[in-house]
């Protein structure tokens, strides 16, 4: 399953087929390099960075779009398109 590093209330700013090459691909895009340093998988505040499992096609559209796009979580935590939340 791929990665993606996501700005929370912000965007996704990285994806990869492993943390640490979503956390490279993060880091072209970042000003702050330190805010990558202790990357973990849940924000501690809005504007923190963190790193989720993602869908394919979230990873799909981000390279079609970018990282400033719609997306949402499932419930297990994934980041996934707005039609693939699983939550009903």
């Amino acid at each position: 399953m791929p990665y993606a590093v996501i700005q929370d209330g912000y965007a996704i700013f990285g994806t990869g087929n492993t943390k640490e090459d979503a956390i490279a691909d993060a880091a072209k895009w970042v000003d702050n390099q330190d805010a990558l340093d202790d990357i973990g998988d849940r924000p501690a505040h809005v504007g923190d960075f963190y790193i989720a499992d993602c869908t394919e096609a979230l990873v799909a559209e981000v390279e079609k779009y970018g990282g400033n796009i719609r997306f949402a979580a499932k419930r297990d935590g994934t980041a996934c398109l707005p039609s693939e939340d699983d939550h009903e």
